[in-house]
């Protein structure tokens, strides 16, 4: 879609015969995209040229989603979820616990929060990939389709036994630290009270008798 003509452009596309299923535009002229056995292609000049990067997994691709020109991420059938740090030069699997088989549809990334969702199945991570957290929903039969992340958590969506939509809102949860200030109890200290000393009392007594001259 072009802004400045206000119309859709048509997108050769003779650069592949494979099925293309999911697309992101890096809103600089370049996109990325991924389709059928594993493929991911580069385009740039405003999807004026295009080139094939190769296979990067061995499953068809759903989604991707590159966070830099060199960082990226892509998710397919199968439990297929890899990542690239240097361009898609190499790609590496991501292993979480939970997912094995299950397809995934999309992935989206915003800052160090990650999310890939897929058949009965949410993942997610809040370190940039460090660590991994999946939600697994056979019992309520969940398929997702597609994720975004905003300022009021992570929404998916999908549909439940293919017949009803399914809308779910993640947020995190916000770890306050109160901080507690302890005063200082003044405790009033009585004095104790002073010891009576030991006082001798002398006295005269009255039976002797003293006469003025005696020495």
């Amino acid at each position: 879609y072009n802004q400045t003509a206000n119309l859709w452009i048509s997108i050769a596309t003779s650069f592949t015969t494979n099925a293309l299923y999911g697309v992101q535009d890096m809103g600089d002229g370049t996109a990325w995209v991924v389709g059928t056995a594993g493929y991911l292609y580069y385009g740039f000049d405003g999807g004026a040229s295009w080139e094939t990067k190769g296979v990067i997994a061995n499953n068809d691709l759903f989604g991707v989603w590159f966070t830099s020109a060199v960082n990226g991420f892509a998710v397919g059938r199968n439990g297929t979820f890899v990542q690239t740090t240097d361009a898609s030069a190499s790609w590496s699997s991501i292993e979480v616990d939970g997912l094995s088989t299950q397809d995934l549809y999309d992935v989206r990334v915003s800052g160090d929060q990650i999310v890939a969702v897929g058949d009965q199945i949410v993942v997610m991570s809040e370190d940039g990939g460090s660590t991994w957290t999946s939600y697994l929903y056979e019992d309520e039969n969940y398929t997702f389709h597609s994720s975004a992340i905003s300022d009021s958590g992570t929404w998916v969506v999908g549909t439940q036994d293919d017949s009803k939509s399914v809308v779910l809102l993640y947020e995190a949860e916000e770890v306050i630290v109160e901080e507690v200030i302890v005063e200082e109890e003044v405790v009033d200290v009585e004095p104790p009270e002073a010891e009576q000393s030991n006082l001798i009392k002398l006295a005269c007594s009255t039976e002797v008798e003293v006469d003025v001259n005696d020495p």
